[in-house]
Parts: C-alpha cells; structure tokens; sequence
C-alpha cells in the first residue's frame, strides 16, 4: 500500500480540525467504515492494516481491517473521503 507524506498528512490534518470520514472500496465506490477524528487518524487504518497481527482463530482482526488488507491484496488502496470538517467539540462531533 501506497502511503501519503507524513508532512502532507500533518498540513491536511492541521487544515481539518475535527473531522467525520469514511474508507471507500474503490473497485465499487462503497464505503465500509465511517469513522471520527481529528489529528492523522484518517490514515492510521492502513498502517493497522500493514503493521498489525495476522488473523488468527483466538484473536481475529476486525471486519475494517480485513477489507482494507483485501483491497490491498487486489493492489488498490481504500479511499478516504472527508464528510465534515472544521466541528467543534460538543454535540455537532459526538
């Protein structure tokens, strides 16, 4: 898997502030996890799919990391699309 520019992904996190994201399978434009953030978390499920335990009966991965590691082995990477951006924290984030 391809991975952004620390750098790049620091100047775009700093532009974000808070944040509500999705990962999209780009073989079918679906997306299969909405998620929350603020910081780099946009791209800290790729790194938990590259770096992370293997799939094992007694701790298996979840089915976010599982998809991300198919469309890895497919050679694409998962697509991240920023809902919203700039929230404050309070009721509009949580």
């Amino acid at each position: 898997m391809e991975t952004m520019n620390e750098e790049v992904q620091r100047q775009v996190a700093d532009e974000l502030g808070l944040y509500v994201y999705m990962l999209v399978d780009p073989s079918s434009g679906v997306p299969f996890y909405v998620g929350k953030g603020r910081g780099t978390r946009f791209a800290s499920h790729g790194w938990e799919a590259m770096l992370g335990p293997d799939d094992t009966e007694e701790a298996p991965v979840g089915a976010k990391i599982a998809r991300i590691r198919e469309i890895g082995k497919a050679g694409l990477e998962p697509e991240i699309w920023i809902i919203r951006h700039g929230m404050k924290s309070g009721p509009e984030y949580t």
